[in-house]
């Protein structure tokens, strides 16, 4: 498995400052331990970088003003290998200790994070009036030490459970959102991203190719406390089952969503993928 050079697209996504037309926050998954790639599938290269930063590079090119990563297996090496991306002022990185019991413990664990930092920006909003309290969707700087999680992940707050998220500061675009992505889909674009986010109209988003869903999806607010109470056990389909009437699908024109580097076959057809597009560039 050779590295590509670093693709421009990459080298050039932001890190810092407001998001442009932020309109949702984003968790990203990584916090598995790569059972069938036989190593940690999120840092091996991709353009120059890693595949886990380059999927958080995407999201924040992307209309997202805050992404929490989520980190579980070998979680320490993970974090080594996102360096400066760590300490981004958009980026929380979130410890799991619960990974194992499965994925819905990473997705309860980074918006439980985000909460705390949307909390923790309405907190400062309200002590210094010059300065606006963040909201869920909208930039925000405020956000927990990276490296933590909150207490609450897996649990509801009290003033969640089943409630729409309370506004802090100025509201939402009606297309605020937490878009749940897989941190071993390097393919996706920050294009495809804005057309999820763009299609969502609240409920539950899932992106489709030629009538498969795929990834990321988006989560509407309203359905954040029903998603934090859920048990590990159900996953992250449990929210599926209880509100099936709240799943909109997407169409989206590329494959990308269906994407992902499972697998050491998967990691090297997914490596000609990106060397095709960087010459189609």
């Amino acid at each position: 498995m050779h590295e590509l050079p670093v693709m421009h697209e990459l080298s050039s996504m932001p890190v810092a400052g407001a998001a442009p037309m932020a309109t949702a926050v984003a968790v990203v998954l990584a916090a598995g331990e790569s059972r069938r790639m036989g190593q940690p599938k999120m840092l091996l290269p991709w353009g120059g970088a890693t595949v886990l930063e380059a999927v958080i590079r995407t999201l924040l090119a992307a209309p997202v003003s805050k992404v929490a990563v989520v980190l579980g297996h070998r979680a320490d090496a993970h974090r080594a290998a996102l360096g400066s991306l760590a300490d981004a002022p958009r980026v929380i990185v979130v410890d799991n200790p619960r990974y194992r019991e499965g994925m819905l413990t990473s997705v309860q664990a980074g918006v439980a994070a985000l909460l705390q930092a949307e909390r923790g920006a309405a907190h400062v909003g309200a002590s210094t009036p010059e300065q606006p309290a963040a909201a869920l969707g909208q930039p925000g700087e405020a956000q927990p030490q990276g490296g933590t999680s909150s207490p609450n992940a897996g649990k509801a707050p009290p003033e969640l459970t089943g409630t729409a998220l309370p506004q802090a500061g100025t509201s939402s675009p009606p297309s605020g959102g937490v878009l749940i992505a897989l941190g071993d889909q390097p393919l996706i674009t920050p294009g495809t991203v804005a057309g999820i986010l763009a299609g969502h109209g609240g409920g539950i988003t899932v992106p489709t190719f030629a009538g498969r869903r795929g990834h990321p999806i988006c989560v509407d607010r309203s359905l954040l406390g029903p998603l934090l109470a859920l048990p590990a056990d159900e996953g992250l389909r449990g929210l599926f089952t209880r509100y099936p009437e709240a799943v909109a699908e997407v169409p989206v024109p590329t494959d990308e969503v269906l994407l992902d580097v499972d697998t050491p076959d998967a990691y090297r057809r997914a490596l000609t993928l990106l060397a095709q597009r960087k010459r189609g560039a």
